[in-house]
């Protein structure tokens, strides 16, 4: 995540299965740092490798959101928004009709399409 400067992975094996945000990671070692709203996800890796935290994790599973809240490609942007919105998220995963990981759309995602409107 911190090499690819991403805030969330995706779970899947032939459909999507589950989601990891960095809360996830933090919860899933126990350590949730404090002010993690306000930290980096540099900060946040270093955090738990400090405190050797990180290596209690075994696979995805140990950590994932399973089952996380998800669109398809026909949602409009103004729908997406919402959800994520009421949901609390910031990212949300696109699925195919047969539950196949198509793309992630992010809070990012939905703030350039609107400056991108003329």
């Amino acid at each position: 995540m911190v090499e690819h400067n991403v805030s969330r992975i995706p779970v899947v094996d032939d459909k999507l299965r589950g989601i990891i945000t960095v809360a996830d990671i933090a919860r899933g070692v126990h350590a949730l740092p404090k002010g993690l709203a306000a930290k980096s996800l540099n900060d946040i890796y270093d955090d738990l490798i400090k405190r050797n935290a990180i290596h209690r994790i075994n696979t995805a599973a140990d950590i994932m959101t399973p089952d996380p809240i998800t669109t398809i490609p026909e949602t409009s942007l103004t729908s997406a928004a919402k959800t994520m919105t009421e949901r609390h998220i910031g990212g949300l995963p696109v699925v195919d009709r047969k539950g196949r990981l198509a793309a992630i759309i992010t809070k990012r995602d939905i703030v350039r399409a609107m400056a991108a409107l003329k």
